[in-house]
């Protein structure tokens, strides 16, 4: 008979609840309680939570924070600000039908050396030419850089919660064109690369550049072919204006001397009885 192998008894690995807490920039509550048998398993993950919940504002319940895990002390998980991000659904609220969406991505730095990127969402009143775009991306994107240059990490992270960066952004811009809605859609720190990496995504910029470039006067080329356009219609226009009228048929002619003809001679005034007596006499 076949031996019965003894089924070892495995003993069951009793779990931890850890404590998820947001970083001291959101006064270090309580996101939730993650039960785990390795507490050190939990570096590296990411939570995300409504920003409503946090700052109690009912208008931010379309934003989200993520968080990253960054250590354990104790039975408490410590989390770093990761991203911010505006829901898909708001954003589809936002723009409305007929109206248009300008909207790119920058890389920046700021002060304290955090390497960020930023995806800024801008709505003109009204349907914008793709030069007045191109003005729009390149004013936002100096204003950022030289904001983030004079900026850290954990300030632009304050004034983006408290719609400051949004508001200064939107005065600089509406000098371009009235803009309805300026919003960040995104924000979420920017990942080191290598050195090659670097060089292709430093390349790739300069091609977007350059693309950048060559759609701006390819758009100012248009609008000087319209205006030339416009002009040659109005030196039309006038030069018809000036022409001298056309010549007379030969029958509107003939009409004219038979006209000219059938006038009637001015009568010879009669001399007076006085001045026939006076001949008379003499």
């Amino acid at each position: 008979m076949a031996e019965r192998k003894s089924a070892k008894a495995t003993k069951a690995k009793k779990k931890r609840w850890i404590q998820v807490l947001c970083p001291e920039l959101f006064r270090n509550e309580l996101i939730g309680e993650i039960p785990v048998t390795s507490p050190t398993s939990l570096i590296g993950r990411t939570v995300t939570v409504n920003l409503m919940g946090l700052t109690r504002d009912i208008k931010k319940q379309n934003t989200s924070i993520k968080f990253v895990i960054s250590q354990i002390k104790g039975d408490n998980a410590v989390t770093d600000f990761y991203g911010y991000y505006l829901s898909p659904t708001s954003i589809r609220r936002l723009v409305r039908r007929g109206k248009e969406k300008i909207g790119f991505s920058v890389v920046l730095r700021t002060s304290d050396n955090k390497k960020i990127r930023i995806m800024p969402l801008m709505i003109p009143y009204n349907k914008v030419k793709s030069s007045v775009a191109v003005s729009f991306k390149k004013k936002a994107i100096a204003s950022l850089r030289s904001y983030a240059e004079k900026t850290t990490f954990e300030n632009m992270i304050k004034d983006l919660i408290i719609n400051k960066l949004q508001r200064t952004m939107k005065s600089e811009l509406k000098k371009i064109y009235p803009i309805r809605i300026l919003e960040v859609a995104k924000l979420h720190i920017e990942k080191e690369k290598r050195p090659l990496e670097a060089g292709v995504e430093l390349k790739a910029e300069e091609l977007e550049e350059e693309k950048e470039i060559v759609e701006e006067k390819a758009e100012e080329a248009k609008e000087e072919a319209k205006t030339e356009e416009k002009t040659e219609e109005k030196k039309k226009v006038e030069h018809k204006e000036k022409k001298p009228g056309k010549e007379p048929k030969k029958e509107d002619k003939k009409q004219e001397e038979v006209s000219e003809a059938g006038e009637e001679k001015p009568k010879e005034e009669s001399p007076s009885p006085e001045e026939d007596k006076a001949e008379e006499k003499a």
